[in-house]
């Protein structure tokens, strides 16, 4: 288990709004603005990496099943004036927001940012709507407040393909879908993954030798 700050004897899990501030600085210094999606994917994916590896959740407030995949409500009013844009000037020092952040936490967000960090916002909304998601499993068209379980996240992101094998695979998935070389059949597993990479070596020696450009 991770060491917590503790408030009259409670643990206190991390404030996702620091954790967003913390990923808009750290975006800024790469040169990498960031939109609320992109902020609200980055937490998830913390909020998930933080779940599978201690069994408690990186924020109290959770994630909601919102239209466009996992949302933690109170980053989103925080930044939603920005809309689809990126977010900008907006006072976010990566060292003092750190401080703020226990460690254990902070090498959730740094694992998020690194894996995730350069992926574009389709990539990321692909990743989020994948079918076995526990997004998918809770949505609800058109209701934003169906909270997405964190046993159910935690579940997932224990068996979690690595992220650089999940980019390659929801491409192919996208690509096959687009092209109709296959039947929209839904891959879950370690099975369907197998099933996904033949399908993929098929393609490739068919001549889509773009696919993970």
């Amino acid at each position: 288990m991770s060491w917590r700050r503790c408030l009259g004897g409670d643990v206190v899990s991390a404030r996702p709004v620091d954790a967003a501030r913390w990923l808009i600085a750290v975006a800024k210094d790469a040169g990498r603005p960031l939109t609320n999606f992109q902020v609200q994917k980055l937490l998830y994916y913390a909020h998930g990496e933080y779940l599978s590896k201690y069994g408690e959740p990186l924020f109290a407030d959770g994630f909601q099943a919102w239209d466009h995949g996992p949302v933690c409500p109170p980053v989103y009013r925080a930044f939603s004036d920005f809309g689809s844009d990126p977010i900008v000037n907006v006072p976010a020092d990566r060292e003092r927001m750190a401080s703020k952040i226990d460690p254990a936490e902070l090498a959730a967000l740094e694992r998020a940012w690194a894996d995730y960090g350069d992926w574009s916002i389709s990539e990321l909304w692909d990743d989020v709507h994948r079918p076995e998601s526990p997004w998918e499993g809770v949505y609800v068209a058109g209701k934003d407040n169906t909270t997405i379980s964190d046993q159910s996240i935690r579940e997932y992101f224990t068996d979690l393909q690595s992220p650089r094998l999940r980019r390659s695979m929801n491409r192919l998935r996208k690509r096959r879908d687009e092209r109709g070389d296959l039947p929209g059949e839904t891959i879950i597993g370690d099975a369907g993954l197998a099933k996904e990479i033949e399908a993929w070596r098929e393609l490739r020696a068919a001549g889509t030798h773009g696919l993970l450009g």
